[in-house]
């Protein structure tokens, strides 16, 4: 596909709707409510890849076989973007909940994981970033003449790894748009921290993780909580 398209970085465009942790994940503090994950992560409704058309629809699941848990954990560097809250002190970002435009339906977020290994973690944040970018773009870019959105993420495996009581995971791909007679491919990326009862989701500077060899040097930007307790 053509770049007709100037890039851009579609969680960005829509900053005013991803409330991001206040403070930032790494200095949280305050009460405040402990709400929970939205309706539709309850129901158990899971994503991937996303490819829609007007009248299409489509999803797959992916998963990767890891090692469980472990008592044996790193604890959580303080100067670290993901500094793991209690419940209590996190707050759920709103995030893009587009309506149907041009015959195209947005995509309902994964339901909150079953935490027990690396691999239910990469599925999660695969499955998030994938539904996130599809309804961002439908939310900010969609209208008559979007005619083809495809979104295609996968996870970063190499960089995986326990944090805390969790998991940091990095993710990235595509998103390919025909907007009437004008095509494009734009990356995508996000890093994740995907715990037990907490999970947050920040952008990178870089267009993806190729030339990342740790999480942990990672700067995160734009963090937002994606479930809480």
């Amino acid at each position: 596909m053509s770049h007709s398209l100037p890039r851009r970085w579609f969680l960005r465009a829509v900053a005013g709707a991803l409330a991001s942790v206040t403070a930032g994940c790494s200095a949280m503090s305050g009460g405040g409510s402990s709400p929970s994950a939205s309706g539709d992560e309850r129901a158990g409704t899971d994503a991937t890849t996303d490819t829609t058309t007007a009248d299409t629809t489509a999803t797959d699941d992916t998963a990767t076989a890891w090692p469980p848990l472990s008592e044996s954990r790193p604890s959580t560097p303080a100067a670290f973007a993901f500094e793991t809250p209690v419940p209590s002190d996190c707050e759920v970002s709103e995030r893009p909940r587009p309506a149907p435009t041009a015959g195209i339906e947005p995509k309902r977020y994964p339901a909150v994981p079953t935490l027990s290994s690396h691999g239910n973690a990469e599925s999660y944040a695969t499955d998030y970033e994938a539904v996130l970018q599809f309804n961002a773009y439908l939310a900010t870019e969609g209208n008559a003449d979007t005619r083809q959105l495809d979104v295609r993420v996968e996870p970063v495996v190499r960089l995986s790894e326990a944090f805390g009581d969790g998991y940091l995971v990095a993710v990235d791909g595509e998103l390919s748009v025909l907007q009437g007679n004008v095509a494009a491919d734009l990356p995508v990326a996000g890093l994740y921290y995907v715990g037990p009862d907490v999970a947050f989701r920040a952008d990178i500077a870089a267009p993806n993780f190729s030339d990342v060899e740790s999480l942990r040097a990672v700067t995160a930007e734009e963090t937002s909580a994606i479930y809480c307790g």
